[in-house]
């Protein structure tokens, strides 16, 4: 699911303000709209352990708008199928709902093959993992994740107060869930109520700090708020735990760009203009000031060529005015 936080704050003055643009913050939630792919994977543990009392579940990433889920096998092989592309929380759960391990995980285009090691979890993770403790402590409620797969299914529909009421259920149900924090502080900041977001984000952040997705949110209130300093401060924190994510990578190149440092913030907007199309506003921004039209020209065909972005017309016009004598 891909959720989009406006953020009028962002609007700037000159050619971008002339052509009726502002550059929207985004924040990437729950992996991107589908490419599905499948998951396919082992699970290494003790003899103790019973395979059919195991699942394995990937958060809020099935097409039907819940978490994809697998039993794992005798052999301890396990296979999720109908995965969006994207960087997705992937848990492993005993049959009380207790949290055994979890950890973001990059699922790419074709068949992404996974290896949890729990003996080794339960050692200390190495290098090469980045689990959570304060994660892995965290009890799941299941009625909080009903709530929030509600909540979610309202919002596609357009309910919002319906949405909205799901997700204060969900924070009764589990104030120390930080799914139950992260999703209403990103509604209230979609929503335009800064102040209240940065608090449930604030709480988000200190149920487990090494999740990426609230430190990211966290950033963009911030830069709602004119804080860019700050949200430079969370969009690293975010990217320290997950490099590749694009909405860490928007984040920090917004927060750079909003101190006037764009030689900076040019890298981490490359690589989140895939994923998030703002970026390349925000790009063609940098060029213009530097006067590079045709540079700037090509990151709003780039833009336009990508489907159901919010703010077609307006770049539209603004490539007219950047390109009067052309056609587009």
């Amino acid at each position: 699911m891909t959720l989009l936080f406006r953020n009028k704050s962002l609007c700037r003055t000159g050619l971008s303000r002339a052509a009726g643009v502002c550059l929207w913050a985004v924040a990437i939630a729950f992996g991107q709209q589908p490419t599905l792919t499948t998951i396919v994977g082992e699970l290494h543990t003790g003899p103790a352990v019973l395979w059919n009392e195991l699942t394995i579940e990937v958060e809020a990433a099935a097409a039907g708008g819940g978490p994809s889920k697998a039993y794992v096998r005798p052999d301890g092989g396990f296979e999720l199928r109908d995965v969006p592309v994207g960087t997705h929380q992937v848990w492993v759960m005993d049959q009380r709902g207790n949290v055994l391990w979890h950890q973001l995980v990059p699922v790419i285009p074709g068949a992404t093959r996974l290896t949890i090691d729990l003996e080794t979890t339960r050692r200390g993770p190495t290098r090469a993992t980045t689990v959570s403790i304060a994660g892995l402590r965290q009890k799941r409620s299941p009625t909080a994740l009903k709530e929030l797969r509600l909540a979610d299914k309202a919002a596609a529909k357009g309910q919002m107060p319906e949405s909205t009421q799901h997700l204060r259920r969900a924070v009764e149900a589990a104030p120390e869930m930080q799914e139950a924090r992260n999703n209403p502080g990103a509604r209230l900041l979609h929503l335009g109520e800064y102040e209240e977001a940065k608090r449930e984000l604030d709480m988000a952040v200190s149920l487990d700090r090494e999740a990426p997705v609230p430190h990211i949110n966290l950033a963009l209130v911030l830069l709602a708020l004119d804080r860019a300093g700050e949200a430079e401060v969370e969009a690293r924190l975010a990217l320290r735990r997950d490099p590749l994510s694009p909405g860490a990578n928007y984040a920090a190149g917004a927060a750079l760009d909003r101190q006037g440092r764009a030689d900076e913030a040019i890298s981490f907007l490359r690589r989140a203009e895939e994923k998030v199309p703002q970026a390349l506003l925000i790009e063609a921004r940098i060029l213009t000031f530097r006067h590079d039209s045709t540079g700037a020209a090509a990151k709003l065909r780039l833009y336009l060529s990508q489907p159901d972005v919010s703010q077609r017309s307006e770049v539209e016009r603004w490539l007219e005015a950047l390109t009067p004598d052309r056609a587009h």
